[in-house]
């Protein structure tokens, strides 16, 4: 709180709180869970990500609970916020990541974000692969809960063939309340 003189009276200013206002180089941003499941092959999945100040990302990741088939792999992504909250334009295909044993599967990346919201994608070729992931997310999100009272909406899910991701978000997804376990580190602030 702050105190604010007007016309000789202290007045109390309050200060909104916000705990993302910090953010801490090395540190993980993104959302994890716990349970798994698979996310089903051949989606695109947006999710919501909001970065409260810029800077640089060194890791794009996803954590593996159960290994998938021989051959199976995730490709993950960057998307900017577009209309209405929904992904809009491609910021980074940063590639796939082999999902055949369980661990953090990461790729290096060198990727400045302003502050703002974000979309991180998810697509993968294999059903057997489950990522960690909750199904029942609590946190406020900026997508609402949906026309009716719900969970969280945490990010869009599309029908789309496995493989290089989209110059701008397929069209036509559903809002989903899976918080799956994508995130960035972060190397630098601005």
């Amino acid at each position: 709180m702050s105190i604010e003189a007007h016309d000789g009276l202290e007045l109390w200013k309050p200060t909104v709180f916000n705990p993302w206002g910090r953010m801490v180089e090395g540190h993980y941003y993104g959302m994890t869970g716990s349970n798994a499941y698979n996310c089903g092959a051949n989606y695109l999945i947006g999710q919501y990500l909001y970065l409260p100040v810029g800077g640089t990302y060194d890791r794009l990741g996803i954590s593996v609970q159960t290994a998938g088939n021989a051959g199976a792999k995730a490709r993950l992504g960057i998307y900017d916020c577009g209309d209405a909250l929904y992904p809009g334009g491609l910021i980074l295909d940063a590639g796939e990541v082999e999902v055949t044993t369980t661990g953090v599967k990461e790729i290096s990346i060198n990727q400045h974000l302003p502050g703002g919201i974000y979309f991180l994608a998810l697509t993968t070729n294999d059903t057997a692969v489950k990522f960690w992931m909750l199904s029942i997310p609590m946190a406020v999100s900026p997508l609402g809960l949906g026309t009716t009272i719900n969970y969280s909406r945490c990010g869009w899910k599309v029908s789309r063939t496995y493989g290089v991701l989209p110059s701008v978000f397929s069209a036509g997804a559903a809002a989903m309340n899976e918080q799956w376990s994508l995130a960035l580190r972060l190397q630098t602030l601005d």
